[in-house]
């Protein structure tokens, strides 16, 4: 699983080719925020065959107004998650926490080495100045060696 900057906000892509590059790197589910520019590539890449599921952060607006949630559900997520301050439990924080690849390495370890194999862990990454997607997936495959 990817926990990443909504579509708008990634560097040099458009939200599709973000999400193609999820998809090449071998990841299956991806958790954003939910935000109009996401609705519209959202629905945009299933339609063109796109695989990735999607695990939806909430808005504030969801209490507010129940027809953000009919909108959201129209994504079809695995699932709706608060979100805030008090909820977020990033395994890299996109990178702020940490200053070399191995340290990298030895978070996911530690964060795989403490759950079910069931579990998910979040990754919290940045792609603009390197490929963490690549790098991250990698790590997980390493670490479980598949």
């Amino acid at each position: 699983m990817c926990r990443s900057p909504s579509p708008e906000t990634v560097h040099g892509k458009t939200g599709i080719a973000f999400l193609r590059e999820l998809e090449r790197a071998g990841l299956n589910t991806w958790q954003a925020s939910w935000s109009e520019r996401l609705e519209t590539d959202w629905l945009r890449y299933k339609e063109q065959g796109g695989k990735l599921q999607l695990l939806l952060l909430s808005r504030p607006q969801f209490n507010d107004q129940p027809e953000m949630l009919k909108r959201a559900m129209k994504l079809q997520p695995l699932g709706i998650a608060q979100h805030g301050s008090r909820t977020n439990h990033k395994v890299l924080a996109a990178g702020r926490t940490t200053g070399s690849p191995q340290q990298v390495r030895e978070r996911i370890a530690a964060a795989l080495d403490g759950i079910k194999k069931t579990d998910a862990i979040i990754l919290g990454i940045y792609q603009r100045y390197s490929d963490q997607i690549g790098q991250d997936a990698g790590f997980v495959r390493e670490i479980l060696g598949s």
